[in-house]
């Protein structure tokens, strides 16, 4: 790797983004045989991966104010209701699961299923609630803390399928504002209506090993009025 870096004559600063420089791409494995997939993600969802601030260059919004969640090192899960069709669905990263079938993602069903039913429908409004699923045995790992809690979901962001959009931050249906709602567990919010600065994110990127809690963390999410991307967290990252 270092001499294709030389190769390229590019001069780099500690923290750089080089993947596309290096050509590594990110590893999708084959679907898991115990979760009886159903096809690929329904309603034109996308995929849940966050952009890193490297690659937004001058897109990042300076002096906005956001929300910095804590970024769990878990497996990605989605929890959906279309209204108009009365169809509750559930999803990996890349494809829906049988959720009647005993699995790591159908686990969570029974403790959330009724109430997002209920919420889309008191509104009126189809929409797929996004989340971390975390415990003991998910990405098990020397500095994350998570792989040793009972096994439990987190809910990070809300996609609204009529309107193929995120609800973002300041949007009648973020998140935050819907599980308090309905009362389902979130990612820990670390900074709330914050100013985001370069400070900001070096603070996460490079300044802290740890939390104010002492746990490491992988990184942390950042939330704006137009959208979101993320923060991983280099010691924890080049320490997996």
């Amino acid at each position: 790797m270092d001499l294709l870096l030389k190769a390229t004559k590019i001069k780099l600063e500690i923290g750089t983004e080089i993947s596309e420089i290096i050509g590594v791409v990110k590893y999708d494995p084959p679907l898991p045989k115990d979760i009886q997939a159903k096809g690929g993600l329904p309603y034109q969802i996308s995929k849940t991966d966050e952009n890193r601030f490297e690659n937004l260059g001058d897109k990042i919004p300076y002096e906005e104010k956001v929300d910095i969640d804590l970024k769990i090192d878990g497996q990605s899960a989605t929890y959906g209701y279309k209204v108009d069709e009365d169809r509750f669905f559930i999803t990996g990263r890349r494809f829906e699961v049988d959720y009647e079938s005993e699995n790591r993602y159908s686990v969570h069903v029974k403790k959330i299923k009724e109430k997002i039913i209920n919420y889309c429908k008191k509104h009126n409004v189809s929409l797929a609630f996004r989340g971390e699923s975390y415990g003991n045995g998910i990405q098990s790992h020397k500095l994350n803390p998570h792989s040793s809690k009972p096994h439990s979901l987190a809910i990070f962001s809300v996609w609204n399928i009529d309107e193929r959009k995120y609800e973002n931050k300041d949007s009648k249906h973020y998140y935050d504002n819907a599980c308090k709602e309905i009362g389902l567990e979130t990612v820990d919010m670390l900074e709330k209506d914050v100013i985001l600065t370069e400070e900001l994110i070096k603070k996460y990127s490079v300044d802290l090993k740890k939390l104010p809690n002492g746990n490491y963390f992988e990184g942390v999410v950042v939330k704006h009025k137009n959208g979101s991307f993320k923060i991983i967290n280099k010691y924890y990252d080049s320490n997996k």
